[in-house]
């Protein structure tokens, strides 16, 4: 697997909630092109974040498909190779302003990693997706080490 690694050192992309929402996430749902190339493809619920990123990367995007539990489930299976995402918070809304009106266009979740039997490995991650209907399994990801913990990077 090609290790991420979109933004040049010395450069950081932060982006606000709605601009995930709606120049991300809904161009890749809706097939518009996207703007640059921060947020890749990965699959983040299959691989342990520090496989996903280069050795110096503490954080990346990425576009997901979720997969549910089972065919037909509206559960969603966050089993990523040797441990799994645990979902921490309520959704959270993402509003923007749609039509001249503030709107929830999506929503934000907030999850952890936990490594076997250890339950914070110090990587999380926010999850956003739309309200539509029909691309609930469409999703985009922002995972980073916890910044105030060193992250568990392997087995």
């Amino acid at each position: 697997m090609e290790l991420v690694n979109l933004i040049p050192r010395g450069y950081r992309f932060l982006p606000m909630a709605k601009e995930l929402m709606v120049d991300y996430l809904t161009n890749w749902v809706t097939g518009t092109p996207l703007p640059g190339h921060a947020v890749t493809f990965a699959d983040v619920y299959g691989i342990e974040p520090w496989n996903i990123l280069n050795s110096d990367r503490q954080e990346g995007y990425f576009f997901v498909e979720r997969k549910p539990k089972s065919s037909g489930g509206s559960r969603v299976d966050r089993k990523a190779g040797t441990g799994s995402w645990t979902l921490n918070k309520k959704q959270e809304a993402v509003k923007s302003i749609v039509d001249g009106r503030e709107t929830v266009v999506g929503r934000k979740s907030f999850l952890s990693f936990n490594h076997g039997r250890r339950k914070n490995s110090g990587w999380i991650m926010y999850e956003y997706e739309m309200c539509s209907s029909g691309f609930e399994r469409r999703v985009l990801c922002h995972t980073s080490t916890h910044p105030h913990r060193r992250p568990h990077q392997n087995g």
